[in-house]
């Protein structure tokens, strides 16, 4: 009680030990490459055409879609390889197309 009157934050050693363990798994997560596995094959479409620099109303027409169906596919993307921006996923894509190559090579 006496730690805690002080606003120390006191756990269990179980509570601390599953905790660590969630941050720890968590972070393998975050540092796991994530590919075109994750896509469904209409984001790989569009992952494709991010990678060659177009526009969601490019990509849009390309697919014969809405444009806020190109946003949701983008987002989705980001959503699922972690990026931020269209250029890192634009970036992502082009490592992924060429590590596929190569495999292939």
């Amino acid at each position: 009680m006496r730690r805690i009157s002080v606003g120390e934050v006191v756990f269990s050693s179980r509570l601390t030990a599953l905790t660590l363990r969630q941050l720890a798994d968590d972070a393998k997560l975050r540092e796991t490459p994530r590919g075109f596995h994750e896509l469904t094959s209409r984001e790989r479409e569009v992952a494709a055409l991010l990678g060659e620099g177009m526009s969601n109303e490019l990509i849009a027409r390309w697919l014969h879609v809405a444009v806020p169906t190109a946003k949701n596919h983008v987002h989705s993307i980001f959503d699922k390889w972690g990026v931020r921006s269209r250029g890192e996923a634009a970036a992502r894509y082009r490592q992924q197309s060429h590590a596929k190559a190569e495999k292939h090579n």
